[in-house]
């Protein structure tokens, strides 16, 4: 940069990463489904006769897979004329894909 007389300092620089996220609250593993003892049946005339058994309480999913975020950073930082002029430059862009929510009660 020594023949460039106009530009006294030049940095770019840039960052991409995903994380993923499995914290949605609740379950932890949606894969599983849940069944919940303590419920039953009655059978006769009057229900004398209780069965106990089991109910699904949350069917599990095969196709679950973490909630991703794709972060990209990138940046400019410039001086010119004998650090006269200074200039700094920032891009951010978050995507968030497969977002985890817990479905709304039918």
């Amino acid at each position: 940069m020594k023949d460039v007389s106009w530009l006294n300092y030049l940095k770019l620089r840039g960052s991409y990463g995903v994380v993923g996220n499995d914290q949605i609250g609740g379950r932890r593993f949606l894969w599983q489904s849940i069944y919940q003892a303590g419920t039953g049946y009655s059978f006769g005339q009057n229900g004398e006769v209780w069965i106990n058994g089991l109910s699904e309480g949350s069917a599990g999913t095969k196709s679950v897979t973490w909630e991703k975020h794709k972060i990209l950073n990138g940046g400019l930082e410039a001086r010119f004329f004998r650090d006269k002029l200074g200039v700094n430059l920032d891009v951010f862009s978050k995507n968030v894909t497969d977002i985890l929510i817990t479905p709304a009660p039918s």
